[in-house]
Protein backbone atom coordinates (compact mmCIF):
# COMPACT_ATOMS: atom_id res chain seq x y z
CA UNK A 1 0.00 0.00 0.00
CA UNK A 2 1.42 3.37 -1.00
CA UNK A 3 0.44 6.70 0.58
CA UNK A 4 1.45 9.92 -1.16
CA UNK A 5 1.91 13.27 0.61
CA UNK A 6 3.41 16.54 -0.49
CA UNK A 7 5.14 19.61 0.89
CA UNK A 8 3.65 22.62 -0.85
CA UNK A 9 5.83 25.28 -2.40
CA UNK A 10 5.28 27.81 0.39
CA UNK A 11 7.18 29.67 3.10
CA UNK A 12 7.20 27.87 6.46
CA UNK A 13 7.47 29.41 9.92
CA UNK A 14 10.69 29.42 11.89
CA UNK A 15 9.30 27.32 14.75
CA UNK A 16 8.85 23.57 14.44
CA UNK A 17 5.18 22.71 14.91
CA UNK A 18 3.86 19.27 15.88
CA UNK A 19 1.76 17.71 13.15
CA UNK A 20 0.03 14.50 12.25
CA UNK A 21 -1.51 12.95 9.19
CA UNK A 22 -4.48 10.61 9.15
CA UNK A 23 -5.26 8.42 6.18
CA UNK A 24 -8.39 6.31 5.83
CA UNK A 25 -7.57 2.94 4.28
CA UNK A 26 -10.83 1.19 5.11
CA UNK A 27 -12.02 -1.34 4.09
CA UNK A 28 -9.08 -3.71 3.94
CA UNK A 29 -9.22 -7.48 3.79
CA UNK A 30 -7.67 -9.30 6.76
CA UNK A 31 -3.98 -9.96 6.21
CA UNK A 32 -0.50 -8.48 6.26
CA UNK A 33 0.39 -5.32 4.35
CA UNK A 34 3.47 -3.17 3.85
CA UNK A 35 2.66 0.55 4.05
CA UNK A 36 4.99 3.01 2.35
CA UNK A 37 4.70 6.78 2.78
CA UNK A 38 6.23 8.90 0.03
CA UNK A 39 6.61 12.67 0.38
CA UNK A 40 7.11 14.96 -2.60
CA UNK A 41 8.86 18.23 -1.71
CA UNK A 42 7.85 21.01 -4.10
CA UNK A 43 10.34 23.41 -2.48
CA UNK A 44 13.07 21.57 -4.44
CA UNK A 45 13.73 22.23 -8.13
CA UNK A 46 12.87 19.80 -9.62
CA UNK A 47 10.43 18.45 -6.97
CA UNK A 48 11.89 15.54 -5.03
CA UNK A 49 9.87 12.42 -4.13
CA UNK A 50 11.36 10.43 -1.22
CA UNK A 51 10.37 7.41 0.83
CA UNK A 52 9.60 8.84 4.28
CA UNK A 53 8.53 5.65 6.12
CA UNK A 54 7.86 1.98 5.49
CA UNK A 55 6.06 -0.10 8.12
CA UNK A 56 4.18 -3.40 8.31
CA UNK A 57 0.42 -3.31 8.95
CA UNK A 58 -1.62 -6.30 10.11
CA UNK A 59 -5.40 -6.27 9.71
CA UNK A 60 -6.99 -8.87 12.01
CA UNK A 61 -9.88 -11.05 10.89
CA UNK A 62 -11.81 -10.24 14.07
CA UNK A 63 -11.52 -7.78 16.94
CA UNK A 64 -12.72 -8.92 20.33
CA UNK A 65 -13.71 -6.46 23.05
CA UNK A 66 -14.28 -7.65 26.59
CA UNK A 67 -15.95 -5.41 29.14
CA UNK A 68 -15.40 -6.66 32.66
CA UNK A 69 -17.83 -5.63 35.38
CA UNK A 70 -16.50 -3.31 38.08
CA UNK A 71 -17.69 -5.15 41.14
CA UNK A 72 -16.17 -7.26 43.85
CA UNK A 73 -13.18 -6.54 46.05
CA UNK A 74 -10.43 -4.07 45.40
CA UNK A 75 -8.48 -4.85 48.56
CA UNK A 76 -6.67 -7.96 49.82
CA UNK A 77 -9.14 -10.41 48.26
CA UNK A 78 -10.26 -10.23 44.64
CA UNK A 79 -13.07 -12.72 45.13
CA UNK A 80 -16.56 -11.18 44.83
CA UNK A 81 -17.73 -13.74 47.42
CA UNK A 82 -15.57 -12.17 50.15
CA UNK A 83 -16.85 -8.60 49.99
CA UNK A 84 -19.91 -6.47 49.19
CA UNK A 85 -20.52 -5.60 45.56
CA UNK A 86 -21.93 -2.13 46.12
CA UNK A 87 -20.49 1.20 47.18
CA UNK A 88 -21.58 2.97 50.29
CA UNK A 89 -23.49 6.26 49.61
CA UNK A 90 -20.74 8.45 51.15
CA UNK A 91 -18.11 7.38 48.56
CA UNK A 92 -19.33 9.07 45.43
CA UNK A 93 -16.93 8.76 42.52
CA UNK A 94 -13.85 7.57 44.42
CA UNK A 95 -12.55 4.48 46.16
CA UNK A 96 -10.53 5.34 49.23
Amino acid sequence: MTIEAEIANAVCGQVATPWEMRVDVDPLEAGSYQVELYVTDYNQNPPQRRLYASKPLIVPAQIFRYYLPLWGCFGQSFSPLDCPASQSPNRQGAWL
